[in-house]
């Protein structure tokens, strides 16, 4: 019984380490964020101007185009559903 119950955790503890991958994180461009209210690409993944509303991120060129979304933002999420 010692024996068997050896065996059933032998495994614990013994998880590999999962280190982080050290270079940039750069999506491709297909897949790069868009400026919800000039529609521009925003090609710097460290974007400055972001905004969470509604449970979801949206990426903006500029602090003015930051500020009119949130003047309405629903205008803006409605737009791009279309």
């Amino acid at each position: 019984m010692t024996a068997a119950l050896g065996l059933a955790t032998a495994g614990c503890g013994t998880t590999p380490r999962v280190e982080p991958d050290p270079r940039p994180q750069t999506a491709p461009v297909d897949e790069l964020p868009i400026c919800i209210v000039s529609h521009t690409p925003i090609t710097d993944a460290t974007c400055e101007w972001r905004y969470l509303y509604r449970g979801r991120t949206y990426y903006f060129c500029s602090e003015e185009c930051l500020e009119r979304f949130k003047r309405d933002p629903e205008y803006y999420v409605t737009l791009a559903r279309r």
